[in-house]
């Protein structure tokens, strides 16, 4: 695990996984993630019906 010495950074809970974020470095953490993205993700499109039904708040 990479140290962290930031003082403030983002949190973020997802399922059972925590991601830590540099608030200062936010922007590049979010490009590089992009850039990760390989080219054939959707490359067949999306589906036709994408459910709508969403847990209240």
């Amino acid at each position: 695990m990479r140290d962290f010495e930031e003082k403030d950074a983002f949190v973020n809970k997802i399922g059972d996984t925590v991601i830590i974020t540099p608030k200062d470095n936010l922007a590049e953490t979010m490009k590089k993630g992009i850039e990760l993205i390989s080219d054939d993700f959707f490359a067949e499109g999306r589906p036709e019906e994408i459910p709508t039904v969403r847990e209240e708040l």
